[in-house]
């Protein structure tokens, strides 16, 4: 059996029916979007049950075999949860090709290590690597709830949002609702949550870059064009700054025809 590293799935490696893996579990793909993976965890199975009497809530955690035995994993629709893989998430997927007996396995994830809400959709997060390393975060929720429609009723929804809580095994944050088939999960995978923290932390440094700058910056639609049109470059930067060419010149030191010839491209040479 060979195992490698040094890269994790694609989103073309995945077909509907086939099983996979993550630091969490065994899991099966349900549906693919064009830039996405569902999947259903099928090894090991966590269901939850609501009474709508007194309030209870009871967790079970069952083997594959469990799980189909008592219907679980019968669908669609599944009575589990069904969780969205994006293209950050799939590449902590690995798989086993029975064929070459190869095993792909994508780069060490964390775990979480713990979570605690921290007011509006924000989540206060320490997750922790394999190598002991722990990274500690707020982590804003919100763009991801308004982005992706299966957490459409989590944008809204306090009392919803109220219910976060790790899984059992620190590979994400789960979210419990009713719908028509019971109670069900929502789950944002630690893959996604490891990736808001890494936009924040670029973001914060793109701030601070920007910041630390004593000259001008310029919109990179503008650069684009000097870079695009090199013989125009005179007239893109005089729209730019909304300068005639007379306020050009004049500025430049030079006399207004001057500036017409520059910003005319050269007449061809004619040889007679």
């Amino acid at each position: 059996m060979t195992m490698t590293d040094d890269a994790g799935m694609k989103h073309s490696d995945f077909r509907l029916g086939m099983e996979f893996f993550t630091a969490g579990g065994r899991w099966r793909v349900t549906d693919i979007g064009s830039r996405t993976i569902i999947a259903i965890r099928v090894d090991p199975v966590e269901t939850g049950q609501l009474d709508t009497k007194t309030g209870e809530r009871t967790q079970r955690t069952m083997t594959e075999a469990e799980a189909q035995a008592d219907g679980w994993l019968d669908g669609p629709p599944y009575a589990v949860a069904e969780v969205v893989f994006d293209e950050y998430a799939v590449d902590g997927c690995w798989s086993v090709d029975d064929g070459d007996d190869i095993i792909t396995v994508g780069r060490p994830l964390p775990r979480l290590a713990s979570a605690t809400p921290a007011g509006d959709r924000r989540v206060h997060v320490v997750l922790r690597y394999p190598d002991g390393e722990t990274v500690e975060s707020n982590v804003d929720l919100a763009p991801t709830l308004t982005s992706k429609r299966i957490f459409a009723s989590l944008r809204e929804d306090d009392d919803l949002f109220a219910t976060m809580r790790m899984t059992e095994d620190g590979t994400g944050l789960q979210f419990s609702e009713l719908d028509s088939h019971g109670n069900t999960d929502l789950e944002i995978s630690v893959d996604w949550i490891e990736h808001l923290i890494e936009q924040a932390n670029d973001l914060a440094d793109i701030t601070a870059a920007v910041a630390a700058l004593d000259t001008e910056t310029f919109p990179s639609e503008l650069v684009d064009r000097l870079l695009d049109e090199p013989a125009r470059r005179l007239s893109i930067w005089r729209e730019y700054r909304g300068m005639t060419l007379e306020a050009l010149a004049e500025q430049a030191g030079i006399s207004r025809s001057t500036s017409t010839q520059s910003k005319s491209p050269p007449r061809p040479a004619v040889s007679r």
